[in-house]
């Protein structure tokens, strides 16, 4: 007959109580993350290797934390990733001027349609300033979604951590960043597995329920989404790089 790891009334186990301990307590540390060994492994190794366990296995990449008490490990992975946004932002900058160049092209001498007129050397000028600031923005999400988040889900949790546990669990989910650079597709498909990241670290690193790491979540990177759209929005549309002509007169015309 299989013998029964509960102890019988009135006796405790301390093996039994170390583990239950352990597994309720928040800020217990783990093996270490790739990213915390990358002194031995390397920085760009342990980069990549991170990003990917935080695409893939973000419960067991959270549940690694070597140092949940402090935060400059998921500080200094989370300016990778916006290294990453940065490196998206040249990209996209770059396609979108050969929209502009190609829009500039096709209304020359247009009688019809206003012509585009693009000043280059400023483009690429605010184009570089829009992508430095990138690592910025991406460390702002780090710490004001964080605050947003925890303030959304402190009721919730029945085990109380720091606010710095949830730091750092924003910080190692920001590792779908490496997707930013892909054309086009890449900059939503990482918001969203980043949001797919951060609900799966609700749920099993701060033990709070599906609902509540869905809700906490999608309000948090929502809130620093929309803020920054409407800055790129607001950007493109008073752009200096970009002016407007009026279409020429038909007599005028080449």
């Amino acid at each position: 007959m299989a013998k029964s790891s509960i102890p019988p009334p009135g006796v405790a186990i301390a093996s039994l109580d170390a583990r239950k301990t352990q597994i309720l307590n928040l800020m217990a540390p783990g093996p270490g993350t790739a990213w915390e060994d990358r002194g031995s492994i390397g920085v760009f190794g342990a980069f990549f290797k991170t990003a990917f366990k935080s695409m893939f296995k973000p419960a067991q990449l959270l549940d690694s934390i070597r140092r949940p008490e402090t935060g400059g490990d998921s500080f200094s992975f989370a300016l990778g990733c916006g290294l990453m946004w940065t490196l998206g932002a040249v990209v996209h900058g770059y396609l979108y001027f050969r929209h502009l160049v190609h829009e500039e092209d096709r209304t020359r001498g247009s009688t019809s349609e206003n012509q585009l007129i693009v000043n280059g050397q400023l483009y690429v000028i605010l184009c570089a300033i829009f992508a430095i600031l990138m690592p910025v923005l991406v460390l702002l999400f780090q710490k004001i979604g964080s605050r947003i988040y925890f303030a959304l889900v402190n009721t919730e949790m029945t085990n109380k951590a720091p606010p710095v546990l949830v730091y750092n669990i924003f910080g190692y989910c920001l590792g779908p960043s490496i997707l930013a650079p892909i054309p086009y597709v890449g900059p939503p498909l990482a918001v969203i597995w980043i949001l797919i990241a951060l609900i799966a670290g609700g749920v099993t690193r701060m033990r709070i329920s599906v609902k509540g790491a869905v809700i906490g979540s999608i309000i948090s990177v929502l809130t620093i989404v929309a803020a920054t759209t409407a800055v790129v929005f607001v950007a493109i549309q008073i752009d200096p790089a970009v002016t407007k002509e009026p279409p020429l007169a038909r007599g005028r015309a080449r």
